[in-house]
Order: C-alpha cells, then structure tokens, then sequence
C-alpha cells in the first residue's frame, strides 16, 4: 500500500485546546515518517498546555487514521512496546518534578495505551481518547484502561 503523505494544505492552525489563546511558541518538533511530516508541538503561553498545532483538519482525520492506515503501523507499534514504556516513564518523570507527584492525565491519541499503563502503574489517574476502536480496544483488554472511542470533542 502506498504510504498516505500530509501536506501543508492538509493542516489547519488551531489556538489552545484549553483556554483558546493563540498565542504558543514552539515546544519541539515530531517526525512521523509513516505521513512524511513533521508536526510541532507548541506551548499556550497563556496556560502552558502543549498541543498539536497546526494539525490535520478534522474532516481529513479519518483518512489518515483509516483501519487500513493503522494496519500497516500496528505490528510496528508493538514489536516496540519496550520504548513505548521507556519514553513514557521519561515523560512522566518530568511531568511529576513538576507538578510535584501524579495526579489526572488524559492522553489524546493514546493508540494501544502504553503512555496511560505506565502512568496508571505511577499512580496517575490515567484517561484516554482514542479514534480507531482496535487499539483502544487492546489497551482495554491488555491494560484495563478508562479509554473513550472518537475525537477530543466527542469524548
């Protein structure tokens, strides 16, 4: 199958998921070589959250998180579980000096649930949000996880 790519006509710019500003710097970027692109993470300044921006407009979502995109990543995804959870503890690490122990995390996008397992492991009162229902469906089985199916906006 022929790899789906994004381009810069794909992506739409969004302001802060939490407090709507639209004022963000930029926190790191991403390569995701399965899309070709490189996405930046950025950080309201106004609230600190982190988020995606710019990202896929919502009616091109589904094509790029298709059942049969997934397919093609998934045996991947797994066979490195073990750097799944290495990153994840490294991630969490952070998060914890900062806020000073767990506490309530959701993970949008959390795919097979290894970030929400380790933080759940960690104390966090772990919640995800998951588009394709396989995934969410083995983090569920596989962890006992608190995942809903859909975007963001319908969990």
């Amino acid at each position: 199958m022929q790899a789906k790519q994004v381009d810069a006509h794909h992506l739409e710019q969004v302001p802060c998921n939490l407090c709507g500003s639209s004022r963000s710097v930029l926190w790191r970027e991403r390569f995701d070589k399965a899309v070709n692109y490189r996405f930046r993470n950025v950080r309201c300044r106004d609230c600190g959250l982190i988020y995606v921006s710019p990202r896929l407009q919502p009616g091109l979502r589904a094509t790029f998180n298709s059942c049969e995109f997934i397919d093609d990543r998934e045996s991947e995804y797994e066979a490195h579980a073990a750097a799944h959870v290495f990153t994840a503890k490294l991630r969490l690490a952070r998060l914890e000096r900062f806020l000073r122990g767990p506490g309530t995390l959701l993970d949008v996008g959390c795919a097979m649930g290894y970030f929400l397992h380790t933080a759940a492991q960690r104390g966090w009162k772990a919640y995800g949000v998951e588009f394709d229902p396989r995934p969410a469906a083995r983090a569920r089985e596989r962890f006992g996880l608190h995942i809903k199916v859909g975007t963001l906006e319908q969990a």
